[in-house]
């Protein structure tokens, strides 16, 4: 049920990050969300696409250094305390993970939530187990048709 994120390792240098958005434009590719972190000389540009493996394949034949991660995205209710709850939920289990990001609010009236857990499988299970709806790639989709 994961969902495949698209990661890009960017050259901090102006304008490089505009190649790689520009790539996906040309090819008619919306980015339904991102996040992008800096580190020294270099930032990591995750995004959820339509197409994951296409956006893979492009990006690699124009020299950038992609790869894809297995990720969760999760429904969130859009209330205060939505997020503190998957939280509470994932630690009661002691699930770690390494980074998040959220889509706002959704025709769902439910944020989506975007995890990096160290254990997907585990963590999907649970979160289902936990009343928390857990979406496949497809479902995210239709989440912006």
């Amino acid at each position: 049920m994961a969902v495949l994120q698209v990661s890009v390792y960017v050259e901090n240098k102006l304008g490089r990050l505009r190649e790689i958005t520009q790539v996906l434009a040309d090819a008619g590719i919306s980015i339904m969300t991102h996040s992008l972190e800096d580190e020294k000389g270099y930032g990591v540009f995750r995004m959820i696409v339509p197409t994951p493996q296409k956006v893979e394949k492009m990006l690699k034949t124009r020299g950038f250094s992609v790869r894809l991660t297995k990720v969760v995205a999760v429904l969130v209710p859009d209330v205060p305390g939505g997020f503190h709850q998957l939280l509470e939920v994932l630690a009661e289990e002691k699930i770690d993970f390494s980074y998040t990001y959220a889509i706002g609010h959704t025709k769902t009236g439910k944020a989506v939530n975007i995890l990096y857990p160290v254990e997907v499988e585990k963590a999907e299970t649970l979160l289902i187990k936990n009343g928390f709806e857990v979406l496949s790639e497809e479902a995210l989709l239709q989440l912006f048709k």
